[in-house]
C-alpha cells in the first residue's frame, strides 16, 4: 500500500433496502403501541367518570296539562337509568324513555344513570301538573 492511499476492503455492496424494511416494522411496532396505550388510558379513564346523562324532555321545569308525561333521553347504553327508583332499560344506542303518572301540584323526578363500576350522574325536573276541570255546560 501506498502512503496517503486509502486503503481498500473487499466488502460486499450494502442493501439499501433492507434498512428501510427494519425501519418500517419499527414504526408498525411503535404505532401500535401508542394506539394501545391510549385505549388503555381512555378505557382507565372511564372507570372513573360518571356515565353522560342527556334528557330530551322534559325540561329540567315544567308545567304540564296531561297527567301522564314522557321522559326521554340518551345516556350510555351499558349504564342502567332511574326515574325516581324505577327502573328503565336504554336501548343498544343509549336511547331512553319512560311514561310516568302525575298527580296533582308539583312533581318532583330524580333521573340517575349508573355506569356499570357504580358511577353516577344525576338530574332533578320539577313538573308542576294542573288539572284541567271540565268546562261547565250553559
Amino acid at each position: 500500500m501506498l502512503k496517503g492511499s486509502i486503503p481498500y476492503r473487499d466488502t460486499l455492496p450494502v442493501n439499501r433496502f433492507s434498512d428501510l424494511r427494519r425501519k418500517q416494522k419499527e414504526f408498525f411496532v411503535i404505532a401500535v403501541f401508542i394506539f394501545v396505550l391510549i385505549y388503555a388510558g381512555i378505557q382507565i379513564v372511564s372507570l372513573f367518570l360518571p356515565p353522560k346523562l342527556e334528557l330530551i324532555y322534559p325540561e329540567k321545569q315544567i308545567t304540564a296539562t296531561s297527567n301522564i308525561l314522557e321522559f326521554s333521553g340518551y345516556t350510555e347504553p351499558t349504564a342502567t337509568v332511574r326515574i325516581n327508583n324505577n327502573l328503565v332499560f336504554p336501548d343498544k344506542a343509549g336511547f331512553f324513555k319512560k311514561e310516568v303518572l302525575l298527580q296533582n301540584g308539583i312533581n318532583s323526578f330524580t333521573i340517575e344513570a349508573v355506569n356499570s363500576f357504580g358511577r353516577k350522574t344525576a338530574q332533578t325536573v320539577r313538573v308542576i301538573y294542573e288539572e284541567q276541570l271540565p268546562e261547565a255546560r250553559k
